[in-house]
């Protein structure tokens, strides 16, 4: 009698397993998150942009911008690039305190060119890039 318990208890065990993986492509194809852009960065939301002082490249970088989710977007996204006017007060103090000589300083936009300040976010793509041509010469003065 033991065995035929036995028996039962792994068929049903094996049928529950097998009707938890039914949906399992199913659970895969819908988004499991938000969705969010945003830009890509390394450690405390800094995004390093390092140009040459011999300016051969075009003096261009691209700053990468990202969407969330577990899916590729369905459809185009249209971004409108803003300045966050109080990110680098609060980035300053919380990572310096009153130690002034550290604050990073904003750039005139004179200094520097993005094409557009809307980007469009292709459909499927993991990221989308945004070219950002600096003037040299304000690298140059800080070279002292």
């Amino acid at each position: 009698m033991k065995t035929y318990k036995i028996s039962i208890l792994s068929l049903l065990l094996a049928l529950l397993f097998l009707a938890g993986c039914s949906d399992r492509k199913k659970f895969f194809e819908d988004e499991r998150y938000e969705k969010m852009v945003y830009i890509v960065s390394e450690n405390n939301i800094i995004h390093n942009l390092v140009y040459d002082l011999d300016g051969k490249d075009g003096n261009i970088r691209n700053l990468s911008i990202a969407c969330s989710g577990t899916n590729p977007t369905e459809e185009p996204v249209t971004i409108s690039l803003t300045e966050d006017t109080v990110l680098l007060d609060e980035y300053n103090y919380t990572n310096f305190i009153e130690d002034y000589s550290r604050y990073a300083l904003k750039m005139d936009p004179k200094d520097y060119a993005i094409e557009s300040s809307t980007v469009t976010y292709p459909t499927g793509e993991p990221y989308t890039l945004v070219p950002i041509k600096i003037d040299i010469s304000v690298i140059e003065s800080l070279d002292g």
